[in-house]
């Protein structure tokens, strides 16, 4: 029920900012850094990671940024990640929920080097509870003429173990996608 509320809510918001940003700015420079403009951008990727403490994570990720000013972007993110024990058959099966910031660092026409910075954590009653400090860079090429572009990146994230009978993990990882 949650995740039909949170996805309900990103989908109002994306079409009221949508709406606002074609009443405030009607030229053709919109999204470019120009007063008044407000960008939404979308963004989901898959992600792994390279082993840490004989642990690997594995998942997805929706990101919804919008502009605060110019290049500075507020963050909301949502996530289910699942992760493997190397020497035994075990998961552990999470989501999560959280807020940060976005520095495009290079912003031109067909190409955006992102800068994130998120803090989270999970949510309901997973298998291993935790609070996580995350952060990216990544490159998101544009494809064609069209408003989709692609996203490929590098990551860290540390895990702050929230029950005794896990070990707080830092992960260096990888990921793939999509942006609108």
């Amino acid at each position: 029920m949650k995740k039909v509320v949170f996805i309900t809510l990103m989908t109002m918001l994306s079409s009221m900012v949508c709406m606002a940003g074609d009443e405030v700015c009607t030229t053709g420079v919109c999204g470019q850094g120009s007063p008044g403009s407000v960008r939404l951008n979308l963004e989901v990727y898959a992600l792994t990671s390279f082993r840490n403490k004989g642990m690997t994570m594995h998942g997805y990720n929706f990101d919804a940024a919008i502009s605060i000013y110019r290049d500075l972007y507020a963050l909301g993110s949502f996530e289910i990640l699942s992760y493997h024990a190397k020497d035994s058959k075990t998961y552990f099966n999470s989501t999560g929920l959280s807020g940060g910031l976005v520095y495009n660092i290079l912003d031109k026409e067909n190409t955006t080097i992102p800068f994130k910075m998120k803090i989270g954590g999970t949510l309901g009653s997973p298998d291993w509870k935790y609070t996580f400090y995350d952060t990216s860079v990544s490159i998101n090429q544009r494809l064609g003429k069209s408003n989709f572009a692609g996203v490929v990146g590098v990551g860290y994230r540390y895990e702050h173990s929230r029950i005794e009978t896990m070990s707080s993990h830092g992960f260096v990882y990888i990921f793939f996608g999509i942006k609108i």
